[in-house]
């Protein structure tokens, strides 16, 4: 796994890259809730 970018994802198996997620930003892990929480921690809530 390469982050060469601050919102991109480079995803390799057997040394070639996955192209289908190629660009994803986030990632989920099944057993952890953890990995699903990452995309909702990126925006900038406020209170109205």
């Amino acid at each position: 796994m390469n982050v060469d970018k601050i919102n991109s994802l480079e995803l390799h198996t057997d040394g070639e890259s996955i192209d289908s997620l190629k660009g994803a930003i986030d990632i989920d892990i099944s057993v952890t809730p953890f990995s699903n929480s990452l995309p909702i921690n990126r925006i900038n809530w406020s209170i109205n």
